[in-house]
Parts: structure tokens; C-alpha cells; sequence
């Protein structure tokens, strides 16, 4: 699919997390307690290298202009995925097998829904300063 300049460096980590999401999933299928236990690190580590800071530019930017363009619903699920995949990941105690594939499934739906709707709005409706100013905000973080 192609995307606007400004929005390519997060497509581009979405199509690492899709990665991530099905390597979640295979090792859940699969059972062995070391394997999800090495993915649930994996997922932890890439979460703190890359996703928390591609959230912080989505929920700065993304989210609020979906919202503004009269598209509060997705604006709204989209926060509340964040919310759920960052709790996943960071309440340790709480990692399992299931829970990795849920994880993994929201993972999937999310960035298929951000690649697939968010992102044709947010092409669709933003100025080129807006985008602009997204493309430089996601370099800074």
C-alpha cells in the first residue's frame, strides 16, 4: 500500500510488529514454556526500544486528528488498544501462553486497522504542516 512520506516510518514499524505478532503465536502454538517466555522478553524489549515511542507519536498526533475529523470511534478504540497491549506487556506477572496469543491477536487487528483506517484518514484530511510536524515529532522520540 502506498503511504505518504510522513507516515511511512510507522507503517514501517507496523509491519515489524506484525512480525513480532506472528512470532507470538507460533510460539504459543507450539507450547514450550521457554520459547513464550524468550517471546514475551522479546515482545518486552521491542515494546521499550519502539513501541512505546511509536504510541506516544500515535496518541500525540494520530488519535487527536481522527478525533478533530469527526472519527472519535476509532480515535476512542485505538487509545483503548494501546491502553490493553501496553498493560499486556508490562504486567509481568500476568504473561502466559493464552495471554500471548491474545496479545498477539490484538496486535495483528490493531495495526491492520491503523494501516487499513487510520492512516487513509489521516492522509486524507491532513495539511502538509500536520504531517510534517508528525514525520518530525516520530524522528525526535
Amino acid at each position: 500500500m502506498k503511504r505518504a512520506e510522513q507516515l511511512r516510518e510507522l507503517s514501517r514499524e507496523h509491519n515489524a510488529v506484525l512480525v513480532l505478532a506472528r512470532t507470538a503465536r507460533r510460539a504459543a502454538s507450539e507450547g514450550d514454556p521457554l520459547e513464550v517466555r524468550a517471546c514475551w522478553e522479546q515482545l518486552a524489549e521491542n515494546f521499550d526500544a519502539e513501541i512505546r515511542s511509536h504510541f506516544a507519536t500515535e496518541e500525540r498526533l494520530i488519535i487527536p486528528l481522527l478525533a478533530r475529523v469527526g472519527e472519535a470511534w476509532l480515535a476512542g478504540r485505538l487509545l483503548r488498544e494501546h491502553r490493553a497491549i501496553r498493560r499486556a506487556i508490562e504486567d509481568r506477572s500476568r504473561w502466559s501462553r493464552a495471554r500471548l496469543v491474545a496479545v498477539a491477536d490484538v496486535l495483528r487487528t490493531h495495526v491492520r486497522r491503523e494501516e487499513r483506517q487510520a492512516f487513509p484518514l489521516v492522509e486524507r484530511h491532513a495539511d502538509a504542516a500536520t504531517l510534517k510536524a508528525l514525520l518530525a515529532d516520530h524522528a525526535s522520540t
